[in-house]
């Protein structure tokens, strides 16, 4: 195993690349490193993601995460482009449309998002990069917090409202109270 960035270096605009700052910024940041099998992460390289279904493999040419995957990997592209802007733009790394949004947030992400929850790994992983830990980042992935954050910003298939502030099952009308006395 090696740690490997998720969001290709290569794909960045400007490339995330040299050795000055191979320590901080977008080169470091762990919400964009995980783990990986080094022949995976090779047969992967900087190919772009795209649909597909079961285990990790090459989709004409691009790349599939895994359905297990999935989700990780949309919540953390929309991280990298909430927290980076043009640099890491969703369409440099992923293969959908944008069409449905403002900006570069392509449906790809936003639908395997809502079809990947998110797992308690990425939970205990979000919480520690937020701990007081001296090698910690001091930060949050608000997607893992929330998945249902990226449909409220980018729309699409709505994610689960894991905070239960943005969606309701309450179906019922209030009603008028009655026998209300003011003292």
């Amino acid at each position: 195993f090696n740690r490997e960035h998720v969001f290709a270096r290569s794909n960045a605009d400007p490339e995330m690349g040299g050795t000055s700052n191979i320590f901080t910024g977008i080169v470091a940041d762990p919400h964009n490193l995980r783990s990986s099998d080094v022949q995976m992460n090779g047969n992967r390289g900087n190919k772009k993601f795209a649909s597909g279904s079961g285990t990790a493999a090459s989709v004409g040419g691009n790349w599939y995460p895994g359905d297990e995957w999935k989700g990780d990997v949309a919540r953390m592209m929309m991280y990298m482009y909430i927290r980076y802007g043009n640099q890491c733009k969703p369409n440099a790394v992923g293969i959908g449309t944008s069409a449905d949004t403002e900006d570069d947030m392509i449906n790809l992400f936003l639908k395997w998002n809502a079809e990947d929850a998110v797992s308690d790994f990425e939970r205990q992983r979000n919480a520690y990069h937020d701990s007081n830990q001296s090698s910690s980042q001091g930060n949050r992935n608000p997607f893992i917090d929330n998945a249902y954050l990226a449909t409220r910003i980018w729309g699409g298939t709505p994610a689960e409202d894991s905070w239960g502030i943005y969606t309701s099952n309450d179906n019922e009308a209030p009603t008028v109270p009655t026998n209300v006395v003011l003292s």
